[in-house]
């Protein structure tokens, strides 16, 4: 049974910045979007797979877990770097925390708007 783009989107934390393309192979996906406040992740692997856009300003999670010892922290997006020679990445405030640093796309997650 096929699934629509609408089932799809259920299941997405922020369908609004999780983009899926249904019946499109990964490698066929349309470019992503490249404004200085926008970053993507591809997540062909995650079910539905999907396309993460961050943009400055978004509320996200961040994994910094250690083994054994899960952590999660909620940080606002406060930029963005395409250029960094190992990954891209974006630089995420902790109010709460005082603290502010950069991450890997790889441990940023969405939150759902409240």
């Amino acid at each position: 049974m096929a699934v629509t783009h609408e089932q799809y989107n259920n299941k997405l934390i922020r369908p609004d910045r999780q983009i899926t393309y249904p019946g499109i192979p990964y490698k066929d996906w349309p470019p992503p979007p490249t404004d200085s406040d926008t970053i993507c992740m591809n997540c062909p692997a995650d079910r539905p797979p999907h396309r993460f856009i961050i943009k400055k300003g978004d509320t996200v999670d961040v994994d910094i877990s250690s083994p054994g010892t899960p952590v999660i922290w909620r940080g606002i997006v406060c930029a963005i770097d395409r250029n960094h020679p190992e990954k891209k990445k974006v630089k995420v405030s902790f109010p709460d925390k005082n603290h502010i640093d950069w991450f890997t796309l790889g441990v940023i997650s969405p939150v759902a708007e409240s």
